[in-house]
């Protein structure tokens, strides 16, 4: 059974914008989550049904290019 349709996922914990009341400002930083994790979690997704996947986050979620360059080399090795 398909438990969902669509998923998102907000994976970049930095930000280059800074807005005035922002309500995310508390939760920045760490570190991106690095290709196999991506895998992981694309994969869980698909396993539970959803056939879109909406990549977001706190300001550009493309900021990195190297963690931009692992997320689209995971997409690309699936359907």
């Amino acid at each position: 059974p398909r438990l969902l349709m669509e998923a998102q996922l907000a994976l970049s914990p930095g930000c280059d914008l800074t807005c005035e009341g922002c309500y995310t400002a508390e939760d920045r930083g760490g570190s991106a989550p690095r290709r196999d994790r991506i895998a992981y979690l694309l994969d869980e997704l698909v396993q539970a049904g959803a056939f879109g996947v909406h990549v977001i986050g706190k300001g550009e979620p493309f900021l990195s290019p190297r963690w931009a360059s692992e997320l689209c080399d995971v997409i690309e090795e699936r359907s």
